[in-house]
């Protein structure tokens, strides 16, 4: 109930017996809904082809090895366009992808781009502390950096993405619409043909089509891709212990590593409590008496007009005082700097030997943007995306960690550099201490 109305999230209509009261299997299911399938299909290909003629650029469809983006492929392949297949290697995919990933690039004889994320959430892990559902640092770092970087080397000038995304997924999915650009992977319109599928109505589609699934979906799962993704329930967690033991108990030791360091309690980790940054659910709350208290690596404090900003490694000062560039003059030297520009003016004042960094400025805006210089300064994943979503190429990397050098007289103060990286993004503008969460 919002503002005296009533808002209905799901409803269903009730429907009377079956006229044949024997258990149906699934290919009595298919054969029933035959020709409700096929005239599903041909409107989402008549879809694509459409989209297709009006982009006229590159088509690739990012395959998963899931289910959705399967259906996603295969509609694809029906509309005669030449398409790439791109598989985005996170380094935590179940053991059966990267075997169907290969089959279905040969049944569709389509040119397999693979972007890889190495080992880099496990070195990112160590600078951002484990990922929750409310703070997913690891999407930007092992999947969203390794495709941008492919993508503008491969095809700089855009490209259109077709992806399995369903409204039925998750609410914030309910609200993307079927054509977009990407507000992550630069130069990318993303299509989503499916978008207004359920989920059976895709396994129908697969299984009409005798199409490829991945026998990983055989265990239990109910959504496949990093396996230990903290979306993921405790019964999906029991299937990684079993089958993938490798990934399971790395990051069983940096959890019990992680708890130790903030000293939480065991229930952190048997209870799947880690996977949650701020807040319990309410049906968690009430059965767990804990509270989680987690230490960002940033702590915040906003009072009035100042800000100090606390971290707990050393920050980077050559590389702050770069980044401060890209809000305009910047007078000072020694850790004392005055700011000015289209956002204002500020004092800056960096702490020496206390990693603590003091903002004195009217403007909320810019104390919360010098706020995510200092978090980019001293905590990098080094994905490169705020590189590659600078406009003007006037951010370079100057070396490994945070080490950036500013092109003053190429920047245009857009920010979108700060915009793109999870530092910023997850430490700083997310963080409790400004929204008093």
């Amino acid at each position: 109930m919002r503002g005296g109305r009533l808002r209905i999230i799901k409803s269903w209509v009730a429907k009377g017996p079956l006229p044949n009261p024997r258990t149906s299997t699934l290919k009595d299911f298919v054969e029933l809904n035959r020709e409700y399938i096929e005239r599903k299909a041909e409107k989402a290909v008549e879809f694509l082809r459409k989209v297709f003629n009006e982009y006229k650029k590159p088509v690739v469809v990012s395959y998963s090895g899931g289910k959705d983006s399967l259906v996603a492929l295969d509609l694809t392949s029906r509309t005669g366009v030449k398409f790439h297949i791109l598989f985005n290697d996170t380094g935590l995919e179940p053991l059966e992808s990267y075997e169907n990933v290969k089959e279905v690039a040969k049944l569709y004889n389509a040119e397999l781009i693979i972007a890889s994320a190495g080992d880099r959430y496990w070195r990112a892990i160590e600078e951002f502390g484990p990922p929750a559902r409310d703070y997913r640092w690891c999407c930007k770092i092992i999947k969203m950096s390794p495709i941008t970087n492919e993508m503008l080397y491969r095809f700089p000038t855009g490209f259109i993405s077709v992806v399995g995304q369903r409204a039925y997924e998750s609410f914030q999915r309910a609200r993307l619409p079927r054509v977009s650009v990407s507000k992550w992977v630069t130069k990318d319109i993303v299509v989503a043909p499916i978008q207004d599928w359920t989920a059976l109505e895709v396994w129908g589609y697969i299984l009409l089509r005798n199409l490829p699934y991945n026998k990983a979906y055989e265990y239990g799962f109910d959504r496949l891709g990093c396996v230990i993704c903290p979306a993921n329930e405790l019964g999906e967690f029991e299937i990684v212990r079993e089958r993938y033991p490798g990934i399971y108990t790395r990051l069983s030791e940096v959890l019990r590593d992680f708890a130790n360091r903030q000293g939480l309690p065991r229930d952190f980790i048997d209870y799947g409590l880690w996977r949650w940054r701020r807040e319990l659910p309410g049906d968690i709350r009430g059965r767990i008496r804990v509270s989680l208290r987690v230490k960002y690596p940033v702590e915040l404090s906003d009072n009035g007009n100042s800000l100090t900003v606390s971290i707990d490694r050393p920050i980077n000062l050559g590389t702050f005082v770069e980044f401060l560039k890209m809000l305009g003059r910047v007078e000072g030297a020694d850790g004392s700097y005055i700011v000015r520009g289209k956002f204002g003016e500020a004092v800056v004042r960096v702490e020496q030997g206390s990693n603590r960094v003091m903002v004195s400025s009217g403007s909320r805006e810019l104390r919360i943007h010098i706020a995510g210089f200092a978090a980019r300064a001293s905590i990098c994943g080094e994905c490169n995306l705020c590189v590659n979503w600078c406009p003007t190429k006037a951010l370079r990397r100057a070396g490994p960690g945070p080490s950036f050098i500013v092109d003053e007289d190429k920047c245009i103060n857009c920010l979108l550099c700060s915009k793109a990286c999870p530092s910023a993004q997850y430490l700083v503008y997310r963080n409790p201490g400004i929204h008093g969460a």
